[in-house]
């Protein structure tokens, strides 16, 4: 049996514990990548606009962007949307 490590962190503060759910990473030819994910409400995690999310897998790399989007907190559970840099560079 294969065994995989991944990390979630936001700001460097590591939200891995608190996901639900999938962690779903959408790549495009042209445009930017997006990373969404759903986590529970824990009042000592702040996340806001602009913060930096990373997501690893097994110590690699896998996505690194900016929280652009969350969701309001509906059954104690949020949904976080980010973009990676690319987003930044269209202009």
């Amino acid at each position: 049996m294969v065994s995989v490590k991944y990390t979630l962190t936001v700001n460097n503060q590591d939200i891995t514990e608190l996901c639900e759910g999938e962690i779903r990473i959408t790549t495009q030819r042209r445009g930017a990548g997006k990373l969404v994910f759903t986590i529970l409400y824990d009042e000592e995690i702040e996340i806001n606009e602009g913060d930096t999310a990373v997501h690893t897998l097994d110590g690699e790399i896998m996505f690194k962007g900016y929280v652009l989007k969350q969701g309001n907190k509906e059954n104690n559970f949020i949904e976080i949307k980010c973009h990676d840099q690319i987003i930044n560079n269209k202009n």
